[in-house]
Order: C-alpha cells, then sequence, then structure tokens
C-alpha cells in the first residue's frame, strides 16, 4: 500500500501518521534535530527496504545553524566514512522507520492564523525601550495603539518635544511616529501594528477551542438558572463563584455525552448533510 495524498491518515502501533504532517528526527536517526514533512508512506510489497516498519518518506529542511550544519555534517561523514558538506546530504525524500520520528501533531488546514503585534519603541537622549502587546484581530491592536499613542502624546517623551521646533510627526491608520528633526537617532518616539502569520499545534488548538466553548457552556448555565427559586438565598458572588467551579462545563459535558436522542439527532443531521455535500460536488465534477 502506498499513500501520498495531502491529510491521508496512515495508523501504526498505535500513531497515526498524517501525510503532510511536521516531524522532528529523534535520537534513533542520523537526521536527529531536523525538521520536516511527511511526504509518503509505503506498507507491505510496496515498500522499498526489507524492514519491518511502513517506510515513512520525509522532506526535510535544511538547518541554517553553522554549529547545527557542521554537527550534521560530521555524523554523516562518519556514517559514510568520508567528507561530507551539507550539499552531499539528502533531504529530499527520505525513508525513515516510525520509530526515528516525532509527530509534531501540526494540521496544515487550522495551524496558521494571523496575529497582530503592536510595537512601541523609543529612544530619547539616553532612555530607551520597548513595549509590545499582542492582539487576535486587527480592531482590538488598532485600540492598543490607539491607547499607546494618547498615553504617548501626554505622559511621554513626545509630550515633551511638542513645544520644540524641530518636532515632526508621521501617521497611518496603524502607525504613529514623532521624532525631533536632526536628531533622528537619539530622539524619536514609534509605534505601529504588524501582522504576522503564527502556526498553531493541534493539541494547542483544541485546548483553545475546548476552552471557548466550556465559556459557553457556562455562560448557557448562568442563563439557564437566571429567575430559578433556587438561588433566592444566595449573594450574586456566591452565584458568580459557582457558576465559575471547573465542574460546571465537565457536568454538562457528561449529559449531553450521556443524550441518545442527541447524539441520534446529531450523526442523522450529519449524515444528511455529508449526503447533500457529495452530491452537490459531484454535479460540480459534472458540469466541467
Amino acid at each position: 500500500m502506498t499513500i501520498n495524498r495531502i491529510g491521508t491518515k496512515f495508523h501504526y502501533a498505535g500513531i497515526t501518521y498524517t501525510i503532510g504532517d511536521t516531524v522532528i528526527a529523534n535520537a534513533e536517526s542520523e537526521y536527529e534535530g531536523l525538521f520536516g514533512t511527511i511526504a509518503e508512506i509505503r506498507d507491505g510489497n510496496d515498500q522499498e527496504t526489507d524492514n519491518d516498519t511502513p517506510d515513512i518518506y520525509c522532506t526535510f529542511i535544511p538547518p541554517f545553524d553553522p554549529e547545527e550544519i557542521k554537527t550534521l555534517e560530521s555524523r554523516f561523514s562518519y556514517l559514510y566514512g568520508q567528507k561530507k558538506k551539507l550539499k552531499d546530504i539528502t533531504l529530499d525524500i527520505v525513508i525513515m522507520a516510525p520509530e526515528m520520528i516525532t509527530i509534531l501533531n501540526s494540521v496544515p488546514e487550522i495551524k496558521r492564523f494571523g496575529v497582530y503585534e503592536v510595537r512601541e519603541e523609543w529612544i530619547s537622549e539616553d532612555d530607551a525601550g520597548i513595549t509590545i502587546e499582542f492582539a487576535f484581530d486587527e480592531a482590538q491592536a488598532k485600540r492598543i495603539l490607539t491607547q499607546m499613542v494618547n498615553d504617548e502624546k501626554q505622559n511621554g517623551v513626545t509630550s515633551e518635544w511638542c513645544s520644540d521646533p524641530r518636532f515632526k510627526t508621521g501617521t497611518t491608520p496603524l502607525f504613529f511616529e514623532s521624532w525631533l528633526d536632526g536628531e533622528y537617532s537619539s530622539n524619536h518616539y514609534r509605534a505601529a501594528v504588524y501582522r504576522h502569520e503564527m502556526c498553531m499545534g493541534y493539541d494547542l488548538f483544541e485546548a483553545i477551542g475546548k476552552t471557548y466553548i466550556d465559556m459557553q457552556l457556562r455562560k448557557h448555565f448562568a442563563e439557564q438558572i437566571e429567575c430559578w427559586d433556587e438561588l433566592e438565598n444566595m449573594t450574586d458572588d456566591q452565584i458568580n463563584k459557582m457558576i465559575a467551579l471547573p465542574i460546571v462545563p465537565q457536568r454538562i459535558r457528561k449529559h449531553l455525552a450521556e443524550n441518545a436522542y442527541l447524539r441520534d439527532a446529531y450523526w442523522e443531521s450529519v449524515s444528511e448533510a455529508s449526503f447533500a455535500l457529495v452530491k452537490t460536488f459531484k454535479e460540480g465534477l459534472d458540469n466541467e
């Protein structure tokens, strides 16, 4: 069996290997420390090796650090009994045994998302500093930036410079800068929003999703009990403490999982939607 389609899963010894997964070569391999992706998996009669385990084909990223490159070259030079440079070492489509790699649980379809860095930098004579905050949407980042600049104009070096005839400013919706003309290198302030692409491991993504669902369950719990007579002898502080208990989302999850009617209705809806989606997709293929 040979699989090489992105997203296709292969189960072996209790571990799921997915084409496209990010991996790191571990101490069982001469490629130890290198990062790569799974490009193909072969098992049974399709294997190129005589290994009892599947052949997992990985493509590795060349290291950039001189010390890491030196270590890799020394390792392969010793292994092959002759001098090896980085360019001589195969990094593309390398056959690995399962025990030689560790999956980093990255899922290409969901691991990338935008994050906004709000960076404030200043230098004034002998004083300098940097402040950094992060936001997950542009509006929130712009709010942070606006607050930073406002505080700067009231209490920062900009407030000290504004009466100086050499005082200059430059702005865009996501950028503010002020300085003293002719002394930019020693007297300037800058605040700006920068957008970055971040990679998130599946475990962290799952944890964030669970946290959000727990928040929703707490909200629904609070809405459900809001007018109950059972709360009449409890203070607002006691009610809020009860809503914040870890057992609240846990207990609701348990009851949802044990609700056979809800479970059947869920899978019936999934089945109906899946049938309609496949039908729509096939109709689209026929019209191509």
